[in-house]
């Protein structure tokens, strides 16, 4: 199996992991101890892979490397390093289009009321209506990224906030723009959940609670944008320059989805189906990118010992003998 393998597409929990941005490095780094063929001609007993994450028992890596390690203590061992920076640097370009999206309505609403005739209450609707999409988001896209794994979400969240923001630009009366700030608060919503649950499972132990705090500072960067936007394009009293503002405003969630396509999927969604082999290729890429090595012989197993594992798994004797 190659370091940085190829992806069939992002929406099946069983497709292939995909290409990173930096094959190259990664080709580099080495390829895993082996991932082909099946299990039996890999060794008896070697592990027994889930069929699709969320259906059945998750699947416990033995026997197929010497060197045995869960993937937080993988990531602990890499540190924080380039591969780390740059997917803050996609998480928080969500963070930062995500609120410049959210206000953007607030310097919308005066130059409506001017355009249109509208009362502010009615046009409030529109904001309403946003984080009304970003509930139902929320809930959506977690199960979407929990069953699919969190590379497909974390795309198509940035797009669907991107597009439908963009569309909002084209509306004519207040019923089509409440449409389209719903179904734009609906990728918002998943996207500032998805952000952070994948950059927090790439990211060392020690040093996740200092780094979600950067998010934080993006988020910031996005406040100020949209209020300088709207200077330099709205005007209240005209009603005019909303069109172009709000476009501008959705138009890097779409640049942000395009990006975010060529990223790894999370080593900890791909474990927890059994994907094991899988999982050390994602890491045997960050850690090619990051310049660091691991042992040729690694075997990603799962964050409970095997003893715990099977012990859970068999019943008790007051199960098995209930007294009378």
């Amino acid at each position: 199996m190659d370091a940085a393998g190829a992806s069939d597409g992002p929406h099946s929990a069983e497709a292939p992991v995909a290409q990173p941005p930096y094959a190259e490095a990664a080709a580099s780094g080495g390829a895993g101890h082996g991932g082909g063929g099946s299990p039996g001609e890999r060794g008896e007993g070697a592990w027994d892979e889930a069929a699709g994450c969320g259906e059945g028992e998750e699947a416990v890596a033995v026997g197929r490397g010497s060197v045995s390690q869960t993937v937080d203590e993988v990531i602990d061992g890499m540190g924080f390093g380039r591969y780390q920076v740059w997917l803050l640097c996609l998480c928080g370009a969500g963070w930062a289009a995500d609120i410049l999206d959210v206000q953007a309505v607030a310097y919308l609403i005066p130059a409506l009321i001017s355009d249109w005739g509208e009362t502010r209450a009615n046009l409030g609707l529109a904001a309403s209506f946003t984080f009304v999409g970003m509930l139902l988001g929320s809930l959506f896209w977690g199960v979407v990224s929990d069953r699919f794994g969190r590379r497909p979400a974390f795309m198509l969240t940035s797009l669907c906030a991107g597009v439908a923001g963009m569309l909002a630009s084209t509306s004519h009366n207040v019923s089509v723009l409440v449409l389209w700030r719903l179904l734009q608060g609906f990728g918002l919503g998943g996207n500032l959940a998805v952000d952070f649950s994948l950059f927090m499972e790439f990211v060392p132990t020690k040093a996740r609670g200092s780094t979600s705090t950067l998010l934080t500072v993006f988020a910031t960067f996005g406040s100020m944008a949209a209020a300088l936007l709207a200077w330099l394009l709205v005007d209240p009293v005209r009603g005019s320059g909303w069109r172009p503002f709000l476009f501008l405003c959705a138009a890097p969630g779409v640049l942000i989805a395009a990006l975010r396509a060529r990223m790894l999927e999370s080593p900890h969604f791909l474990a927890s189906c059994g994907r094991f082999d899988d999982a050390e290729q994602v890491l045997r890429s960050v850690a090619a990118y990051n310049r660091v090595s691991l042992p040729a012989d690694l075997c990603i197993r799962h964050p409970l010992p095997a003893q715990t594992q099977s012990m859970q798994q068999v019943p008790s004797a007051q199960t098995l003998n209930p007294k009378p």
